[in-house]
């Protein structure tokens, strides 16, 4: 369905990794989905992940797959300025870097955004 789309130009699927993803260039923009199958007869489109129902019952990778999201999730309700919590996440960062931490790891832990 996506590579007959004229705005994706790769679309790469990686069923068979730790964490199954999708990753895709759409518009020249690159996307990682990652995949998580959920035990329910269909998906809403205004899902709640972090609702306990509909984690029942799923697999260890959906599982892995899935937290990442409902982290960020919990972030977004737990912030009550967004914008205050990127400044933080922000100097955050710039802390860890000044203690010797690589930024690719540092961005990889604290960006939400």
């Amino acid at each position: 369905m996506l590579e007959t789309r004229q705005e994706v130009s790769y679309l790469l699927c990686a069923k068979d990794s730790k964490i199954p993803f999708m990753r895709i260039k759409y518009d020249g923009i690159s996307v990682d989905l990652p995949y998580a199958q959920l035990k329910v007869m269909s998906v809403p489109d205004n899902v709640d992940i972090l609702n306990p129902f509909i984690l029942e019952n799923i697999d260890e990778t959906s599982w892995k797959c899935s937290s990442g999201v409902r982290a960020n999730m919990k972030i977004l309700q737990l912030v009550p300025n967004l914008e205050v919590g990127h400044s933080f996440l922000h100097f955050t960062e710039m802390g860890l870097i000044e203690f010797g931490v690589s930024q690719t790891i540092s961005s990889n832990f604290l960006r939400t955004r």
